[in-house]
């Protein structure tokens, strides 16, 4: 077999099998998924009540995933494959008829509704193998993002030639296909090429990741390009805060959003680069440090937040800065505590998000103006 059949197999074909062996339901309802999305589109909504929960389906994808993950490591029977796939069906169904019966409200609380639960599903995947202290979860992370990306990439360049075909059919021949074929083919490629070719690469829990599995690229970016611009970032937000009294040009909001991207970016850092504080003396200093100056920032976040708590009460807006900022604050505190916990980092950072995700699903907006 020469080098290119050999990177096919290892990179397309075996994770493909490898999907519908560990994950046959999540596949066979992918592919389901899709065409059910594409009947439809080309019916313009012809599904009806059917098809107002097809995006509520499309969630049960890494609710399933979550369960074949946590039957390989329990070890339980068939039966329980069964009964646990029932259940993640009717946990989407019922999430649906919550939303659109009970917590009945705009489009736009919806969609963000719908994409906390999505948050919910993955980091329950995520984190069912490495739950509560494992060591090398980091190393998993980075395994499974350099893998989505890799994945993302075949995808793209699978849709863009099928794009170019299709388009050129009409172009030189006169064809009219389908107003809502690239949309088809989008779901196509998702549901049918995407999803199982991602799933085939997830470890089994038997699978230790190790330092050779965290790729040199995302170890350059991270220690070398990401660490330092949150360093100089940090510095700029606590003299923008700081000399706000005095700022013509200071705005309250600029200030919530960047302490936040700042934040989660900074203890993500943190839980990425911890092995490698005996590599680079900068990460260390920075994973000691860092986080104490991180509370200086959320010091600035809870002023400013409580500012316009009381200018503008429980708006959409001030609601989302206050469960991300709850979640960025509990995560910079349980960072600072010495004494050993029962969880990892890394873990603690998927339950903490987790449970302010699902507040966020859940808890209804408070006077929403």
């Amino acid at each position: 077999m020469n080098k290119f059949a050999l990177f096919l197999k290892t990179s397309l074909l075996d994770p493909f099998v490898r999907s519908f062996q560990r994950f046959t339901d999540s596949i066979i309802l992918s592919i389901l998924l899709v065409i059910f999305s594409i009947v439809n589109l080309e019916t313009r909504g012809g599904l009806a009540f059917f098809g107002e929960m097809l995006p509520f389906l499309w969630l049960t994808l890494p609710l399933l995933i979550f369960k074949s993950l946590l039957i390989e490591r329990i070890g339980l029977n068939n039966l329980w494959k069964y009964l646990l796939a029932g259940g993640a069906l009717i946990v989407t169904i019922s999430f649906f008829l919550i939303t659109r019966f009970w917590l009945t409200t705009t489009d736009v609380f919806l969609s963000i509704r719908l994409s906390a639960a999505w948050v919910v599903a993955i980091l329950l995947a995520l984190i069912v193998n490495y739950f509560p202290k494992r060591e090398n979860f980091a190393f998993y992370v980075v395994f499974l993002l350099t893998k989505f990306f890799v994945t993302i990439f075949y995808a793209v360049v699978l849709y863009s030639g099928i794009f170019a075909i299709l388009a050129s059919i009409e172009a030189l021949f006169g064809i009219n296909l389908s107003e809502f074929i690239y949309i088809d083919l989008f779901f196509a490629v998702i549901g049918l090429v995407a999803v199982p070719v991602f799933v085939g690469f997830l470890p089994g829990h038997s699978e230790d990741k190790q330092e050779n599995d965290y790729h040199v690229i995302w170890k350059t970016v991270f220690a070398f390009i990401v660490v330092p611009l949150i360093m100089i970032f940090s510095a700029i937000l606590i003299v923008y805060i700081i000399t706000s009294f005095a700022n013509p040009n200071y705005y309250g909001f600029v200030y919530l959003i960047s302490a936040l991207v700042t934040a989660f970016l900074t203890l993500a850092m943190i839980f990425l680069l911890e092995k490698f504080e005996t590599h680079y003396p900068h990460v260390r200093f920075f994973n000691k440090y860092w986080p104490f100056v991180l509370l200086a920032i959320l010091a600035g976040f809870v002023y400013e937040l409580v500012i316009a708590l009381l200018s503008e009460g429980f708006t959409l807006t001030t609601s989302i800065y206050l469960y991300l900022g709850i979640a960025v604050l509990a995560l910079t505190i349980v960072r600072l505590i010495k004494k050993p916990l029962r969880l990892g980092h890394g873990q603690i950072i998927g339950v903490i998000s987790l449970l302010a995700v699902i507040t966020a699903v859940f808890m209804p907006f408070v006077n929403i103006l």
